[in-house]
């Protein structure tokens, strides 16, 4: 669970952090040099890094959580 929700909000960022770029890819054009604003290959890229970061940042709490009793987990609730 708490791998698939870090994934959701990696997702759901990439998706806002494409559409922003896309949407001012003039001013991002000043600082590329030869490669284009939209490259669907420097996206995909990006996008793959940022997701793999999130699924790193999100295994360890994911493996404290696998770890915990199911019933202190319960209890502390």
């Amino acid at each position: 669970m708490v791998l698939a929700g870090g994934a959701k909000l990696a997702l759901l960022g990439c998706s806002l952090g494409v559409a922003g770029s896309m949407a001012l890819s003039q001013i991002v054009r000043t600082f590329l040099f030869d490669v284009s604003p939209t490259d669907p290959g420097l996206y995909a890229i990006s996008g793959a890094v940022m997701l793999l970061l999130t699924m790193a940042a999100s295994a360890l709490p994911a493996a404290r959580a696998a770890a915990t009793e199911p019933t202190r987990a319960l209890r502390a609730v």
